[in-house]
């Protein structure tokens, strides 16, 4: 075989190595396109009052997904969601003033975001009555407020429920759960 052959055989056989790590990057290339128009889009939504895409940017600036974290864009856009009435958008508004200390504001957002069936809401509400954050303490609302969070799906609500079960009467314990889980089913 010539050096000729060898040398082309080589190119060949190196060509072919490097197929698949230009093909990941061309997929790579692929993906940050439709990422970044996934992103321009929700940005012309978002610009043009819809609240899902508004919500969905809110939540990406919040943890820097996609694009630079920016609270104070994820606080923009999460009040303005918020203020449509978008439900996660309650919720997060009002963990993000629970957390600042602004019970008030937090108790409100919360129980819109908890009418429309926000575990999370629910689950703040909770907190806020168990722990008596800008409230008396009420561990009959807290247990009511538990409850709603763990039918509604909420992961530490039920360990919260049980412990504040202790400091409501039975009766009273059983009266509240007929009634939230009457709502659920319903």
């Amino acid at each position: 075989m010539s050096f000729r052959r060898i040398a082309t055989a080589a190119v060949l056989l190196s060509a072919l190595a490097a197929a698949p790590a230009i093909s990941d990057c061309l997929a790579a290339d692929r993906a940050q396109a439709d990422v970044t128009e996934r992103i321009e889009g929700w940005h012309a939504r978002a610009e043009a009052g819809d609240r899902a895409a508004q919500y969905r940017l809110a939540y990406a600036y919040q943890d820097g997904i996609f694009v630079a974290a920016n609270s104070a864009a994820a606080a923009r856009l999460y009040r303005a969601a918020a203020e449509q009435g978008h439900s996660g958008a309650q919720a997060a508004i009002a963990a993000r003033h629970y957390e600042e200390g602004d019970f008030l504001e937090a108790r409100r957002w919360a129980t819109e975001a908890a009418r429309q069936g926000s575990a999370e809401a629910a689950y703040l509400l909770g907190r806020i009555h168990a722990r008596g954050d800008g409230v008396e303490i009420d561990p009959a609302a807290a247990f009511r407020w538990f409850l709603q969070a763990e039918l509604r799906g909420h992961v530490v609500a039920a360990h919260d429920r049980r412990a504040t079960a202790r400091l409501v009467p039975a009766d009273e314990r059983r009266a509240i759960t007929l009634e939230v889980s009457g709502q659920h089913a319903g």
